[in-house]
């Protein structure tokens, strides 16, 4: 690992595993990316970014050939300080952990081994599942039978007891659906070859972290097109599911019978079937397990691709688990892994760890994805908002009436521009659209008419688009060169990250993009705010802060 040359000390090890960083010295980009690999940002402040090292930043060190006493040599030459022995012991066992458990085949069946029996047999305690009794060899290993529906379930609990399993087990290949890509399809850039390679090296399953705009489709019709098998593609939401599909036929040679949207009313698999979360995991009423669980789950699938994998739900984990997908080779596809309830573990144990990830700035550097300026606008609370009776909470911050007015003095300094007003609270968006006469896109339009006004942006005939949180995820609008996000959900990094990411597609014309966010100032808005830039601030990213005119 790289490590900055010598002068005065840039991080500060602090109790709980916390790293404080200056970042108003020169050397300050090379000591975020050294760290990136095995912390995790908290907090972003004036000439301090506070990292922490985490189990899950550690798990995602180790798979990529990092160790502790790589971890520690490196912590050791950013600091004078000494580390802290809390944390280096827990460095060391985290490390320990992330190497101690394996899921192997025998000729008697699929074992998970240890080389410490009784920790294992604590393990099996803990983990709620009907385990066998670990048996204790004469060297001390313990091993346990696995029946194959377990596979999965074994792999959650455990890493939810602070131990991920390195499932060696083979991933079958699937039924053999010979294709490629079209020689006038777009040219892998030089970061995609590497993701399709990370792919390929790959035992089982992991995830690809590229941010909007790097093209996350190409590389996973390019993955499918290495396999040539029956391949799954999961994605968020009808939208992405139809450009995945548009994708398919585009870029590859399939012939058109081998490309298919799943209908749930009319079941059936094509050898490249595009789905969405909600179709899979939909219940008939009164049923326990998804309707089509069965179908999709004795396909003989030799990819599974997740597209937006952080959007992963309950029963999306549960599918993740049967033991027909943990015996496929899994694709991960998202901007970013963070998710506010704090089940990325899941993602990591179910889908894999990250195979490979490259910085927004370095990507921006290159030329692959739109350079953006974010811009926090601060807007003063209208008087006598909220209305008698009513509290002055997140929602109230949020309808916060001035933040028209904000909208529409913004609109008209990018008059022209192709420009998405963004937000959570459908109020607000209801609103704005009534007085800027703006079409708007929510999750009630019809999925005519969404497809209707998202053809118009794209072609230009529409210049700004008023949309709900239905757009923020993988929804291709290269056009727009300017965001307005007018409300968030509360703290979500991952979205705050997803709504840039709009404006992140090449567009040629060669200027930054601008994302603005609107926050009322005095209320929970502005710690909510904060803490959304979180994720963008790693990727080196800058707010600067306006404040909005009086009326």
């Amino acid at each position: 690992m790289t490590q900055p040359d010598g002068g005065s000390p840039l991080v500060v090890l602090q109790r709980d595993h916390l790293l404080l960083v200056r970042t108003n010295d020169p050397r300050w980009p090379a000591v975020r990316d050294t760290l990136r690999p095995f912390t995790e940002l908290l907090r972003l402040t004036s000439g301090f970014a506070t990292y922490r090292l985490t189990p899950l930043s550690l798990w995602n060190a180790a798979t990529v050939g990092l160790d502790a006493v790589a971890v520690l040599a490196t912590l050791r030459g950013l600091t004078a300080c000494a580390i802290m022995p809390a944390t280096a012991a827990f460095i060391q066992e985290t490390f320990a952990r992330a190497n101690a458990l394996r899921l192997r085949e025998t000729a008697d069946g699929i074992v998970v081994t240890g080389a410490d029996a009784d920790l294992l047999g604590r393990l099996r305690e803990r983990s709620g599942l009907p385990l066998p009794p670990v048996v204790r060899d004469a060297d001390g290993q313990g091993t346990i039978a696995v029946a194959p529906e377990q596979r999965g379930p074994l792999k959650l609990a455990f890493a939810a007891l602070g131990y991920p399993i390195h499932d060696d087990l083979r991933v079958v290949k699937g039924a053999h659906v010979p294709f490629t890509l079209r020689p006038d399809a777009p040219a892998l850039r030089p970061y995609q070859r590497e993701s399709v390679a990370a792919i390929g090296r790959a035992s089982g399953g992991g995830m690809i972290l590229l941010p909007c705009g790097a093209g996350k489709t190409l590389v996973g019709i390019a993955a499918a097109a290495r396999f040539r098998a029956q391949t799954l593609v999961l994605c968020p939401g009808r939208t992405n599911a139809a450009q995945w599909e548009r994708a398919f036929r585009i870029w590859t040679d399939l012939p058109p019978d081998a490309v298919g949207l799943f209908d749930g009313s009319k079941p059936r698999l094509a050898p490249v079937t595009i789905a969405t979360y909600q179709a899979l995991t939909s219940r008939a009423r009164g049923g326990n397990l998804p309707r089509h669980l069965g179908l999709f789950t004795d396909a003989d699938w030799g990819l599974v691709i997740y597209d937006e994998a952080h959007m992963l739900p309950a029963d999306g984990f549960r599918l993740c688990a049967s033991a027909a997908m943990q015996a496929r080779r899994r694709l991960g596809l998202t901007a970013t892994l963070i998710r506010e309830d704090g089940r990325e573990t899941d993602v990591f144990a179910l889908v894999g760890p990250i195979l490979f990830s490259r910085p927004w700035r370095e990507l921006e550097a290159q030329g692959w994805i739109a350079p953006a300026r974010c811009i926090e606008v601060r807007v003063p609370l209208a008087s006598g908002w909220p209305p008698a009776g009513a509290a002055l909470d997140a929602n109230a911050a949020a309808l916060n009436p001035r933040k028209d007015a904000v909208v529409e003095r913004l609109l008209a300094r990018h008059r022209g521009a192709p420009t998405l007003v963004i937000g959570g609270h459908l109020g607000l968006l209801h609103r704005l659209a009534r007085r800027l006469r703006l079409p708007l896109i929510t999750g009630d339009t019809p999925a005519p008419e969404r497809e209707r006004l998202y053809a118009s942006f794209r072609d230009g005939k529409t210049h700004a688009l008023i949309v709900s949180s239905v757009a923020n995820q993988g929804v291709d609008l290269p056009g727009a060169t300017v965001a307005i996000q007018v409300s968030g959900h509360f703290g979500s990094r991952q979205e705050e990250a997803q709504r840039l990411g709009r404006l992140l597609r090449p567009n040629g014309r060669g200027r930054a993009s601008l994302f603005y966010t609107l926050v009322t100032t005095g209320t929970r808005e502005v710690q909510y705010a904060r803490h959304r830039r979180l994720f963008l601030a790693e990727q080196g990213y800058t707010y600067t802060v306006e404040r909005a005119e009086q009326p």
